[in-house]
């Protein structure tokens, strides 16, 4: 087991940081925990940059509107850097009402990463490529450690990538990766009614994490249990506390994020404009 001063989730799905929250590898947010990268390489160039252009007005295009835990989000992308916002518009209001708000608090989170950053000096990033992309090669994966270390000259940086390995149940090292990278192989893909989910299966994640890595002063228990409770309580706020309720209102709201999504589709309702009954 390697202990480190910092640990962060560089994506490109939430389930990175979730697993390091829950194993209290992490006890502060960052611009990348749920946010969607383009790729490894790119999201060591963005911290290498200093999240330049990170969430510039002009550069966010309306992407997807999804739906998932009961909530209802408009996706947008920065067209200019790849990266995408799944989480910070809510129930399909437009960019305009809530921008600043956002865009305040990304600049919280990009100060509080870079300081944290400059002040470590033993830094593991952890990136998770998405259930559909194939491994990275690993001339790439070495170009983004050297990007990261050049961000942090006075620091040890390594790199823990994992990448889908289909039927491989437990966290496998492949050999002969470069210096400071280690490449995990491990089937985390779950499936719904036979179509491939973006949601990642954690239980291997957390398992090599578990037995990998540390951090001096882990999150206690005891918060991590209540940063659950909060979570779940959001939840039962947005949907109901009763079994009816929240059947009830998660049907209508994937109802109407279909009902939007065809009508964007056909060119019914601009994407700046909200959908409302």
């Amino acid at each position: 087991m390697k202990e480190y001063d910092l640990v962060f989730s560089m994506g490109s799905t939430c389930a990175v940081s979730q697993s390091l929250r829950a194993l209290g590898l992490q006890n502060a947010s960052y611009p990348l925990d749920w946010t969607a990268s383009p790729g490894v390489c790119e999201t060591a160039a963005m911290i290498a940059d200093g999240f330049a252009h990170w969430f510039d007005r002009d550069d966010l295009r309306l992407w997807d509107v999804t739906f998932t835990g009961g909530y209802i989000a408009r996706c947008y992308r920065n067209m200019r850097t790849g990266f995408g916002f799944s989480h910070d518009f809510s129930n399909a209001e437009p960019l305009a009402r809530h921008y600043e708000t956002v865009r305040e608090k990304y600049g919280r989170r990009i100060a509080r990463f870079l300081g944290d950053l400059s002040a470590a000096r033993r830094i593991l990033a952890v990136y998770l490529e998405l259930p559909r992309n194939p491994r990275v090669a690993d001339a790439a994966l070495a170009q983004a450690l050297a990007t990261l270390r050049g961000r942090c000259p006075a620091a040890s940086v390594d790199l823990l990538y994992f990448y889908v390995k289909p039927d491989c149940r437990e966290p496998t090292e492949d050999a002969g990766t470069p210096p400071g990278v280690t490449v995990v192989g491990l089937d985390y893909r779950t499936w719904h009614k036979g179509r491939l989910m973006h949601v990642c299966d954690q239980r291997g994640l957390l398992a090599y994490l578990r037995t990998h890595v540390t951090v001096p002063s882990p999150v206690p228990e005891s918060e991590i249990r209540a940063f659950e409770a909060r979570k779940r309580a959001a939840a039962f706020k947005a949907l109901g506390h009763s079994w009816l309720a929240r059947k009830v209102n998660h049907k209508l709201r994937k109802a109407y994020r279909d009902l939007e999504l065809y009508l964007r589709g056909q060119g019914i309702i601009p994407d700046e404009h909200p959908l409302w009954f």
